[in-house]
């Protein structure tokens, strides 16, 4: 192969990958969203979980970092919290 075909074949390489690459991001966000408006609706989300937490329990149930995964939040802080609340609460017999 000559130096220019490797050329050649890099491009089109790197133009495949590139397309490839474009693809899977319209698969998994079909919308269009970008990353800053998820970053924004995330911090959004943990704003209000933090709210929550706030309303409903202590300083103990809010004490979360603002990186945490949000299903470590919920199925932590939050289901503890709502747990706890149940527990005052008769459910209805089916």
């Amino acid at each position: 192969m000559t130096e220019d075909e490797e050329k050649a074949y890099i491009r089109g390489r790197n133009s495949a990958f590139s397309r490839m690459l474009q693809l899977c991001r319209d698969e998994l966000d079909p919308d269009g969203a970008t990353l800053a408006s998820l970053l924004k609706e995330r911090a959004e989300a943990v704003e209000a979980l933090r709210n929550l937490a706030n309303a409903f329990g202590d300083a103990e149930d809010n004490n979360w970092p603002d990186d945490a995964r949000l299903p470590d939040i919920i199925s932590g802080p939050i289901t503890r919290l709502m747990q706890y609340h149940a527990s005052f609460s008769e459910l209805p017999e089916d």
